[in-house]
């Protein structure tokens, strides 16, 4: 779900990161988010009713792979109203449909605790994406360096190994290699 919206391998640990030092229970908070990334790009109109912008504003988000950014939209608009968790249900269940009550499978309760806890640590859940795609980018860095390094350091080797090959192939070198394992036998 979340390579499908454009959620990465980084916001994915920051989201996991903040979950945790918050002192949620993780199985509950994924079970929530990742029912709430189809829901952000299937109930785009009932979201952005609930959190005054266009609907459009939150389609480009999603499929230009911005979802995250969303579920901060998201995140920020439930604390600055200092919704509590049923105030998050009834946000989540506006426009009169529930839609979005109903793509979370039902778990409005759970979800609505699980979006309520992250609203109020989502300046935690920023830190967290930037610390996150910081390391990701850099360990991504690392790894290129390293990359190269081993390139360079296997090329180096593969030419010593060639050199070597030509010294042994060569058939003057040959005679003479001989002529000196001859002589060591004989010692």
């Amino acid at each position: 779900v979340g390579a499908q919206s454009g959620i990465t391998v980084d916001q994915v640990a920051a989201l996991g990161a903040t979950v945790d030092s918050v002192g949620m229970g993780t199985e509950m908070a994924a079970t929530a988010i990742s029912r709430m990334i189809p829901a952000i790009k299937n109930n785009a109109f009932d979201i952005a009713h609930a959190i005054g912008v266009t609907p459009e504003t939150i389609r480009n988000m999603y499929e230009s792979g911005h979802a995250m950014d969303v579920i901060l939209m998201i995140l920020k608009h439930i604390k600055e109203e200092n919704l509590n968790s049923d105030g998050v249900e009834k946000l989540l269940g506006s426009g009169g449909t529930g839609e979005i009550m109903k793509e979370l499978n039902q778990q409005g309760a759970r979800a609505g605790i699980v979006f309520a806890g992250l609203s109020q640590n989502v300046d935690e859940l920023e830190r967290n994406l930037q610390t996150a795609h910081s390391a990701y980018e850099e360990g991504t860095a690392i790894m290129d360096e390293y990359n190269k390094m081993n390139d360079t350091t296997a090329g180096k080797l593969e030419r010593l190994k060639n050199q070597i090959q030509e010294v042994f192939v060569n058939n003057s070198n040959q005679q003479f290699f001989g002529w000196v394992i001859d002589r060591l036998r004989d010692v």
